[in-house]
């Protein structure tokens, strides 16, 4: 199943102002869905451990998400156990 362009919404506010961890505990996140807000972002890396931001990309002119983002930890740890959970999973019916 595919998303409906027109479906994509502004995510809201990022969380945590871009703060970044030590090496090792910063993500990049790719195949965000457009339906995805940085709240939404947030608690589901917060699973993993203590998240520092999260925050997804968005376009200029529209706000709209651009489909990827970042998410900081406070450590290599929870960053490593977060791709191990959440690497090809597959989240609001995107991989």
């Amino acid at each position: 199943r595919s998303e409906n362009p027109d479906s994509a919404k502004d995510p809201g506010p990022p969380i945590g102002n871009h703060l970044r961890g030590p090496d090792g505990a910063n993500l990049f996140v790719f195949h965000i869905p457009n339906t995805m807000t940085n709240e939404d972002l947030f608690q589901l890396f917060s699973q993993y451990g203590n998240v520092l931001s999260a925050t997804i990309k968005t376009e200029a002119k529209t706000g709209r998400g651009r489909g990827f983002g970042f998410v900081n930890y406070d450590s290599p740890e929870a960053a490593s156990r977060a791709i191990h959970h959440l690497n090809g999973a597959s989240v609001n019916g995107k991989h």
